[in-house]
């Protein structure tokens, strides 16, 4: 079981779980070897499930959307549970940022750095919002090249 205390000073029972792994908005828990997305302390709907216990492992990006591993397989939904089209070579990326400690993780968040922490299968990565425009421009050229269009000035 684990404890946290709410803004009222109260003490909040979290459980039962292995490991959780605390945002600001969301949280990631792990019970009987699998992982799920919850709610944050800053939500109306606290400590409610975003996603059921079901994942291998999980990646937290910026707190907007998930990389969940099922059965070997990587893909990314939203805070709503849904699944949202993202490329593959951002979460190779993402694998690859190495892991830092606390510290360095909010001294890399002030500098303005995309970062990760980790603990066991779960991270968060902070994501600067010049790499979030990033990632929408590069995902929305490949969503238009899987639909048939060969430039993007064939959208416009």
């Amino acid at each position: 079981m684990f404890f946290r205390q709410n803004i009222n000073a109260e003490w909040i029972e979290i459980g039962p779980a292995e490991s959780l792994f605390w945002g600001r908005e969301i949280i990631l828990s792990k019970r009987n070897g699998k992982w799920a997305v919850l709610w944050g302390e800053k939500s109306e709907k606290y400590l409610n499930e975003i996603t059921s216990y079901m994942y291998d492992a999980v990646i937290n990006v910026g707190e907007v959307y998930f990389w969940v591993k099922k059965d070997g397989k990587w893909s990314a939904i939203d805070r709503n549970n849904k699944t949202i089209f993202k490329s593959p070579t951002i979460l190779e990326k993402y694998q690859k940022l190495p892991s830092l400690n606390f510290e360095d993780y909010i001294q890399a968040q002030r500098d303005g750095k995309t970062c990760k922490i980790s603990v066991q299968e779960a991270s968060y990565v902070y994501v600067t919002k010049l790499l979030q425009k990033r990632e929408m421009r590069k995902d929305i050229v490949i969503e238009l090249s899987y639909k048939g269009f060969s430039r993007a000035s064939d959208y416009s």
